[in-house]
């Protein structure tokens, strides 16, 4: 704490400007990390409007979920809806259903062998197999996915895009059922 009885009138005068400075200083800085801020949020935007745009034109359910048993959706867009007939919301977190309770039981386990070997041999996978469509119907789809990992090797989530290929027929390449 700086008193009067310290410094004579020469003195506070030059620490208050001295002050002043760093005062101005410090509204300088800060005033440029806020607008740093500002373009990398506008940035931020732009790239997640950009993507969203590009995942809206894919004719299939782009993806990402964990590995687990549910296959426990962290992403899905919107085209889910018109694949199934379940809107997304109601994938996303198993907040209703699980994206793996809608696969025919005939073909889950094709699925499951599927996805860990290509987790096993770290190459993306390519699986045909039966979901089971909110009208009762049996739609045939084709899905290409691939597990992400950390830098460590571990599993972070599965990725990739589910089609509706029920227009092939049953003579599909490949497929489960």
């Amino acid at each position: 704490e700086v008193t009067f009885e310290e410094h004579p009138s020469g003195d506070l005068q030059k620490l208050f400007d001295e002050k002043v400075h760093e005062l101005n200083a410090t509204t300088e800085a800060l005033q440029n990390a806020v607008a740093a801020r500002i373009r990398m949020e506008e940035e931020l935007y732009k790239a997640s409007e950009g993507y969203k745009a590009l995942v809206s034109n894919i004719p299939g359910a782009v993806y990402r979920c964990a590995n687990d048993v549910h296959w426990t959706m962290e992403f899905l867009s919107e085209q889910v809806e018109e694949l199934s007939g379940y809107p997304v919301q109601e994938f996303v977190g198993n907040s209703v259903r699980s994206f793996a309770s809608i696969i025919v039981p005939e073909d889950a386990i094709g699925v499951t062998e599927a996805v860990e070997s290509g987790i096993e041999e770290k190459k993306p996978y390519e699986i045909h197999y039966r979901i089971r469509h909110k009208d009762g119907s049996i739609r045939r789809v084709y899905e290409k996915g691939r597990c992400v990992f950390s830098k460590d090797g571990e599993v972070l989530w599965l990725e990739g895009v589910i089609f509706d290929v029920s227009h092939w027929g049953n003579g599909m390449p490949g497929s489960l059922g």
